[in-house]
């Protein structure tokens, strides 16, 4: 049975909903509790990294369209990649939700078997594809780093 991504996404957000919230865990935690920081100050706001802060490199995107001349071109071609409506699709969505669609879907006929380095430099490729600017770093490959980026349709 295929489990499509947006079915794992809504069963993450409830079984995240469903989890004990932080303070009913100390409340009921035999522990002696801690001292926190002053609850009144504001928390540093998280950096927001956006796919147009150059989060990929013009060599990274070259290595992708390489795997995508061997790999993808065969059922794909460059025009499906670069139309006004494939990044709004991902839009308000991390990176990392793109990467994995792919890993789990792509090639048709072998999902999952490129590297997860080959998966990351495609996504950079279909990112230059669409006018999204090149960085001095490379798009990281591993989950973690991939869900700090967002996909915006807009600068």
């Amino acid at each position: 049975m295929k489990v499509m991504p947006e079915v794992c996404c809504v069963v993450a957000v409830l079984v995240a909903g469903c989890a004990t919230s932080s303070s009913e865990q100390v409340a009921a935690s035999p522990e002696p509790m801690v001292a926190v920081a002053d609850a009144d100050a504001d928390p540093e706001p998280a950096e927001t990294v956006t796919i147009w802060d150059g989060v990929y490199t013009a060599a990274q995107a070259s290595r992708g369209e390489g795997t995508a001349n061997s790999v993808c071109f065969a059922c794909h071609s460059p025009a499906e990649w670069r139309t006004p409506m494939f990044i709004r699709v991902w839009a308000g969505r991390a990176i990392h939700q793109m990467w994995e669609n792919i890993r789990m879907t792509m090639p048709y006929d072998s999902p999952g078997a490129l590297s997860a380095q080959e998966y990351t430099d495609v996504v950079a490729y279909m990112l230059q594809l669409n006018g999204i600017p090149e960085g001095d770093m490379e798009l990281p490959s591993t989950a973690a780093e991939l869900m700090q980026i967002t996909v915006t349709a807009e600068q």
